[in-house]
């Protein structure tokens, strides 16, 4: 059980949750969710990255993209921050410039977090193939859990269900 999982990080010292926001509504409801997680000294670590872009600015009117990637994701983390006041949570904020998934995994393993907390946006199949799922992309790569919470929901754990297809990330999820 969640709770189970909540006592075991207590016990082993490693009471670090990272929650991954983009802004989306999803995500600011997997934030407003996560905070029914901090108890018993529990602490938030809130993360934003920015994707950091090579361009060749002939090519482009664009003269600094990655300075507004960078603003919107210092917006968002200012939203996040915002939230958390709204709700009397405490959070640590964390902006990294990079691959998404990618800057996900490090920051959670560098701070030794044993919880990834994460919204899902619901991309069609086409979106998926053009744009990637970055959820999907921290659900394979990252060895501790993975916390989906879609936008709408709330978080709760009187059962949960965990399909299984027999390849490694599923016996990854049933472990």
């Amino acid at each position: 059980s969640l709770n189970g999982i909540l006592d075991q990080m207590m016990a082993e010292n490693t009471n670090k949750i990272l929650v991954a926001v983009d802004g989306s509504e999803s995500s600011n409801n997997a934030l407003k969710q996560s905070f029914k997680l901090v108890q018993g000294g529990n602490q938030l670590i809130v993360l934003s990255v920015s994707p950091f872009y090579q361009t060749d600015h002939i090519l482009t009117d664009v003269n600094n993209i990655n300075d507004m990637l960078r603003a919107q994701t210092e917006h968002i983390l200012s939203e996040a921050k915002d939230i958390a006041a709204e709700c009397g949570v405490s959070i640590n904020t964390r902006l990294e410039e990079g691959a998404i998934y990618q800057s996900i995994i490090e920051v959670a393993d560098k701070e030794n977090c044993k919880m990834i907390v994460m919204g899902r946006l619901g991309m069609t199949r086409i979106e998926k193939a053009l744009l990637g799922d970055e959820t999907d992309k921290v659900i394979g790569h990252y060895n501790g859990i993975t916390l989906v919470i879609p936008k709408n929901t709330s978080l709760g754990f009187d059962s949960i269900l965990i399909a299984t297809d027999g390849s490694k990330y599923s016996d990854n999820a049933l472990d």
